[in-house]
C-alpha cells in the first residue's frame, strides 16, 4: 500500500471509491433510493471541482494497492 497526495488524474478513481463506500457503509442507514442514485459520473464533476477549487490549506491523499488501484482517499 502507498499514501500520495492526490492530482486531478485521480479523480476517476477516487470518484469509484467514493460511491462503493458510500453504498456499502451507509446502506440501511440512508435511503436505498438515494443511495442507489448516487453515481460515479456525478462524483467525477465533484471531484473535478473540489481540485480546481482548493483552498490554500486544503489537501487530498489517495492509498493505492500494490496494482496501483486507488482504494481509498482523503480530502480535508
Amino acid at each position: 500500500m502507498r499514501i500520495r497526495q492526490a492530482s486531478i488524474e485521480d479523480v476517476p478513481g477516487i470518484a469509484q471509491v467514493h460511491v462503493a463506500s458510500w453504498k456499502s457503509t451507509y446502506r440501511g442507514m440512508i435511503s436505498d433510493d438515494y443511495l442507489n442514485n448516487l453515481s460515479v459520473e456525478k462524483r467525477i464533476n465533484n471531484w473535478n471541482w473540489v481540485f480546481h477549487h482548493l483552498n490554500p490549506d486544503e489537501v487530498s491523499f489517495v492509498l493505492e494497492n500494490e496494482d496501483g488501484a486507488i482504494v481509498g482517499f482523503s480530502n480535508g
